[in-house]
């Protein structure tokens, strides 16, 4: 894959990200101490387009569903992100501000 080129990026701490794969969940909460969950938004030029990128980095670790009541792999959602509405106002803001700013043509 090509990389793109960054044109703004800024982190935020999460409250908690997870995402379901081999029938596992794999969490990074920033209660459990040592994963700090992060979101990097980036405004990005791929191939001449301008993008929109998210990225979780962070510890995780790995737990077994066990409160489901059908089984995970019939799940439509994989990925769950979670933000406090703070974090939301400041990802808005920042989305704005790089949008604003930012002169793409397509």
């Amino acid at each position: 894959m090509k990389t793109p080129h960054i044109i703004a990026k800024k982190d935020y701490l999460l409250h908690s990200c997870a995402f379901l794969a081999d029938d596992n969940y794999y969490i990074s909460d920033r209660e459990n101490e040592g994963e700090e969950p992060t979101l990097s938004l980036s405004l990005i030029k791929y191939k001449g387009i301008p993008q929109i990128r998210l990225a979780v980095s962070g510890k995780f670790h790995k737990e077994k569903p066990s409160y489901f009541t059908k089984h995970p792999i019939e799940w439509k959602e994989k990925v769950w992100i979670i933000l406090s509405i703070e974090e939301a106002k400041e990802i808005k803001e920042f989305l704005e501000e790089v949008i604003k700013a930012s002169k793409f043509t397509y």
